[in-house]
């Protein structure tokens, strides 16, 4: 006997819940669905990051280290939490993982476009 594709066991769950869960099967495929502007705010940022790290001759893992620091800020930005305390510490605790200052000083003006 072939094992089912996960395509085929979605089908398979979702005819069954059609009948028998309706409200809570709207539910899960909706939470299936990719939230394409969430992936392209994500994108945008990763873009502006990349670039940035590009003009510092940055490569290697280091780049995941600035990319993590940067999906940081803009998360803290989005939820209303970004406060300078907030900024200080970040910067402390990527600083503390060997990344430049200089750098995360210009990820934070890209994200928040505040200068300095």
């Amino acid at each position: 006997m072939v094992k089912a594709s996960s395509a085929e066991r979605i089908e398979k769950y979702d005819d069954k819940r059609t009948t028998s869960m309706v409200v809570a099967y709207k539910r899960r495929v909706e939470e299936r669905r990719p939230n394409l502007e969430a992936l392209g705010a994500r994108a945008e940022l990763d873009s502006k990051v990349a670039g940035i790290l590009t003009s510092h001759n940055v490569s290697s893992a280091k780049r995941i280290d600035y990319h993590n620091f940067a999906r940081y800020i803009e998360k803290r930005k989005r939820e209303g939490t970004l406060t300078p305390d907030i900024i200080e510490a970040a910067k402390a605790h990527w600083t503390a993982l060997n990344c430049d200052e200089a750098i995360l000083d210009e990820i934070i003006q890209a994200i928040t476009g505040a200068q300095g």
